[in-house]
């Protein structure tokens, strides 16, 4: 990139060297490492309001749940959270913890046999969690998502309302195993 900016710079009209420059953004070359990686999340901490426990998201996204005096969780290096919720997913009562993740890879150590070769690419993946005897333990890791989530939230009644980066509204909700959409049209067998 540097160097595109130091071309540009010694042998470009102004015009075209913003040009060339925009080109290089667009295409991805402006960002360090994988172009799909996105922007930094935003950071900060949240609290209960018992402040029994707090969610920390720092700017790295990495992501750590802390308890009154010391980290509970701290999310897998080389992941990138993009964002969190948190609420009663399975209807248990109890509040579960959501990941929007982006890490290297489309499944995981667990691929299907026809996925052969070293998958490097990041992938967006929700990861779920839920809080066992004092520790926070995944429950439920999804493969690399297609299409992937532009914005999310959670519904009141603990399902997942995401918009996709293709501009899609959808509705998810927890069913035994698995995210399963619940808008989804119905199709004929």
């Amino acid at each position: 990139m540097a160097a595109l900016i130091r071309a540009a710079r010694g042998r470009l009209t102004l015009p075209l060297a913003a040009l060339v420059l925009l080109a290089a953004v667009l295409l991805g070359l402006g960002r360090a490492g994988d172009p799909r990686l996105p922007a930094a999340p935003d950071a900060g901490a949240w609290w209960t309001a018992d402040g029994g426990w707090a969610v920390e998201l720092s700017t790295a996204g990495v992501l750590t749940v802390w308890g009154r005096h010391e980290p509970l969780f701290v999310s897998e290096p080389g992941w990138r959270v993009r964002g969190f919720l948190t609420g009663d997913l399975d209807a248990d009562g109890a509040d579960e913890l959501a990941l929007l993740v982006w890490r290297r890879g489309f499944y995981g150590p667990s691929r299907p046999f026809w996925q052969t070769g070293r998958d490097t690419r990041y992938s967006q993946h929700i990861f779920l969690y839920r809080w066992q005897d004092g520790e926070v333990r995944s429950f439920w890791m999804s493969s690399g998502l297609n299409p992937e989530v532009a914005s999310w939230s959670m519904t009141g009644d603990g399902c997942l309302a995401i918009r996709t980066t293709g501009g899609e509204d959808t509705l998810w909700g927890w069913r035994g195993w698995g995210l399963e959409r619940l808008d989804a049209p119905l199709r004929r067998l």
